[in-house]
């Protein structure tokens, strides 16, 4: 809006906060054996406004007898994940994980502010049930994955460009094969060996 107030030239307008240029998503071994945690990491830019919406897909073989069991969620004042009930499809079971927000992570979890480049847990889930050596991975436009359930993210009402490493990870009772793919160089940087 433009107001000219005795000769005097205002420009009045809401300021806009700046949102990271896309968001990567990764899911490795938990800090406590037995467990998965979803990891997100804002490039560009920081995060502390509204995540609007977020939601993920995780998927291991239909051979495996894990389930996930309840999440333990990070920032949930400022966006809770709900979870649809597992779907088995083309041998290969699914959960996804939703939320809205409403309010800023900067207010309602100033501890969970998303810090550029960083990698960033937002839910932990145990494995139940898993007696050998599982592969889970966060999918989208998988082989017999349910429709509308793919990687995606808004923040701030605005939807971001998304990534996610797609790196399998394998979690068991007895030792994995693949288990390396869980290793990681520091605590929030997952690679392969």
């Amino acid at each position: 809006m433009l107001l000219v107030l005795q000769g005097t030239l205002v420009l009045l307008g809401a300021a806009v906060a700046q949102n990271p240029t896309s968001v990567d998503i990764d899911l490795v071994e938990g800090s406590t054996p037995g467990t998965l945690e979803v990891r997100v990491r804002p490039n560009g830019q920081g995060f502390s406004g509204i995540v609007s919406a977020v939601q993920f897909t995780i998927s291991w073989p239909a051979t495996s007898p894990a389930t996930l069991g309840t999440r333990v969620q990070y920032c949930a004042a400022g966006f809770s994940l709900s979870s649809t009930p597992q779907v088995t499809a083309s041998g290969t079971i699914f959960r996804t994980y939703s939320a809205f927000g409403f309010d800023p992570m900067s207010t309602t979890c100033p501890g969970e502010v998303w810090t550029a480049g960083v990698w960033h847990r937002i839910m932990t889930v145990p494995v139940n049930g898993n007696t050998g050596c599982t592969t889970f991975q966060i999918v989208s436009n998988a082989f017999g994955q349910p429709s509308d359930t793919n990687y995606f993210i808004s923040l701030g009402g605005l939807v971001r460009p998304v990534s996610s490493n797609r790196r399998p990870c394998s979690s068991g009772s007895m030792p994995c094969r693949w288990r390396s793919s869980c290793i990681w160089k520091d605590p929030m940087t997952p690679v392969r060996c």
